[in-house]
């Protein structure tokens, strides 16, 4: 179980997996805003099920195919049923936790939504620095598990050397944070010392992070963390959380 939100491991990969693939698939971003809409419309609704009507009258311009195009994207998540009238219903996996996927869903729109003001600039960067750039915006929203997935799908493809010693440090530290969200203090101070370790001694830029600024906010979180103890792992708190600075995006 995810320690933030009530998501049951394999509807948290899921979605994860939705969101990481939506930076690049418009057909992936429309699937989130679909699922977005019907988590608005479901409180409420017969055990959960929501009329296809009621639901491409909440996205103006849209219309029944879109939405079952939209439905055939979420992989389950939501479910089409025929019948008069057609309807769509959650998937086993949702029932239970629509409040939690729908603030999901609601958080990863707004993380698009940044990434689609920096379109231009992701669009002109090469392949791995966009990765970054892109893991920032989950990093930025306190999408820890995210921005480490995220990170970690180019890592293991990247030979030895500095670049994939950077990127190693950039998900343990991610990692460390969202062990941190979870409660889970040992977890969390054992990563974020093992990504320390790695971005250590780095300065000025590298694949666009601003490093020196990076470094310092993860040293004084951690700081922290370990002089509150073991015993005070409440939330992260926004003020503390630490910040990717991304050059030019």
């Amino acid at each position: 179980m995810d320690g933030w939100l009530p998501l049951d491991r394999v509807l948290r990969n899921h979605l994860t997996d939705l969101l990481l693939a939506a930076f690049v698939d418009p057909a992936k971003r429309d699937a989130l805003c679909w699922l977005s809409a019907y988590c608005e419309l479901a409180p409420g609704q017969n055990s959960g099920v929501v009329s296809e009507t009621a639901l491409v009258r909440a996205r103006p311009g849209s219309n029944p195919a879109a939405l079952q195009v939209g439905v055939a994207c979420l992989g389950g998540i939501l479910q089409s049923r025929s019948g008069e009238p057609n309807v769509v219903a959650p998937g086993p996996r949702m029932v239970g936790r629509l409040a939690s996927v729908g603030e999901v869903a609601r958080i990863y729109l707004a993380v698009l939504q940044a990434a689609g003001r920096r379109q231009a600039a992701l669009t002109a960067m090469e392949p791995l620095a966009r990765a970054i750039a892109e893991a920032g915006f989950c990093f930025n929203a306190g999408l820890f598990f995210e921005a480490h997935e995220h990170l970690e799908h180019r890592w293991v493809t990247l030979p030895p050397g500095p670049v994939k010693r950077f990127m190693q440090g950039l998900i343990q530290i991610s990692v460390g944070l969202y062990h941190a969200r979870r409660g889970s203090y040992h977890g969390a101070v054992n990563q974020l010392t093992k990504g320390l370790e790695k971005l250590g001694g780095l300065r000025g830029t590298m694949m666009g992070l601003d490093c020196a600024q990076f470094v310092g906010d993860v040293v004084v979180y951690r700081r922290q963390l370990i002089a509150r103890g073991s015993n005070d792992t409440g939330p992260l708190r926004p003020e503390e959380m630490p910040h990717m600075r991304l050059m030019g995006c």
